[in-house]
């Protein structure tokens, strides 16, 4: 009889010290899956920085600039001059 109070409170003590370890290590399971929560929130916010799209300008302000000098000239058959002027295109808003 006395070893079997003897075994039932070491069975006791090592469920409480078992439960204890179960706890800390939910714990740090739980803080380890915050950081990598936010690490990954971090990432995706770093990748969506350099992802985005540099500022372009407007249509209109593109239209309004002189074009290149050197502009290639379609093949035409039809006996137009050898050096035709420039097309400029303008969008008024």
């Amino acid at each position: 009889i006395q070893i079997r109070k003897i075994m039932t409170e070491e069975v006791a003590k090592m469920t409480a010290q078992l439960t204890e370890e179960l706890s800390q290590a939910r714990e740090q399971l739980t803080r380890a899956c915050r950081e990598l929560k936010d690490t990954k929130l971090q990432l995706q916010a770093m990748k969506e920085a350099q992802e985005a799209p540099l500022v372009r300008p407007a249509y209109s302000d593109v239209a309004r600039r002189t074009p290149p000098a050197s502009i290639p000239t379609p093949a035409s058959s039809t006996g137009r001059a050898a050096t035709p002027e420039p097309a400029f295109c303008t969008v008024d808003m």
